[in-house]
């Protein structure tokens, strides 16, 4: 098989059964490597990945955010819906 994971297992197991030590602490270390490499292949990729979709997003957003902002700046204007309303001056009653 041509895949580099399998030969360095198959070599493993044949150095440890040349050597006479246990294969089965061998095969336990050689998987711990496995996992641990590929857990950092997907942590790489996931960061890649955040990175190609920042510009997506951001293009996305930027027109409603920009809508926002301008219905905000045009409802605090007098007449708009946000427009501080002063109350109106009290004048005492006359009874």
């Amino acid at each position: 098989m041509n895949a580099p994971d399998v030969n360095a297992l198959a070599n493993l197991v044949t150095q440890s059964e040349r050597t006479g030590t246990h294969v089965a602490s061998a095969v336990t270390e050689f998987s711990d490597g496995i996992r641990r490499q590929f857990r950092q292949r997907a942590e790489e990729r996931a960061n890649k990945t955040s990175v190609k979709l920042l510009f997506p997003v951001v293009i996305c957003l930027a027109p409603p955010v920009l809508q926002v902002r301008s219905f905000i700046r045009d409802a605090h204007k007098a007449g708009g819906v946000l427009e501080l309303q002063r109350p109106a001056p009290v004048t005492p009653s006359r009874s």
